[in-house]
């Protein structure tokens, strides 16, 4: 179940980190096209579709939406649509794991830009697309 499900993200995450980095932003359309048919592969491969995990993941990321909409922007609409669909996909518990290696990603390079007195918006989705990678690796070789 996680193979197939791990290789979804992973070719989602490409194509949307290389676009967050150039542009700033992210293409409803990518997402759209790899978040619609989740609940189908999450059914084929044996899941639950509406587990508490899930929901709960996927409430993770209507929060980040909401904090998104407070902070006028400061933190990406399209971030958190990403990270609602990707709690949905993977549950609330690696979720967590995923958003702490991504943020603790984000935050080194905030400090090394601060000390370099550099000022320019950071894209989340590579780090987001990092963290995931490593996340799915490590349950590849049998991690939990």
């Amino acid at each position: 179940m996680e193979l197939l499900l791990g290789f979804w993200f992973i070719l989602f995450f490409v194509p949307a980190a290389f676009e967050d980095i150039k542009k700033q932003s992210l293409d409803l359309r990518l997402l759209l096209f790899f978040a619609l048919p989740l609940p189908f592969l999450i059914f084929v491969t044996g899941g639950n579709i509406v587990s508490f995990s899930r929901m709960f993941g996927l409430g993770m990321g209507l929060v980040l939406y909401g904090l998104s909409v407070l902070s006028r922007g400061a933190i990406g609409r399209g971030d958190a649509l990403v990270v609602m669909w990707l709690g949905y996909g993977i549950g609330v518990l690696a979720l967590t794991e995923v958003l702490c290696l991504a943020w603790a990603g984000t935050f080194v390079l905030a400090a090394i830009m601060s000390l370099a007195k550099k000022k320019r918006p950071i894209p989340f989705l590579p780090f987001l697309g990092t963290a995931y990678y490593v996340f799915f690796a490590g349950l590849l070789v049998g991690g939990t």
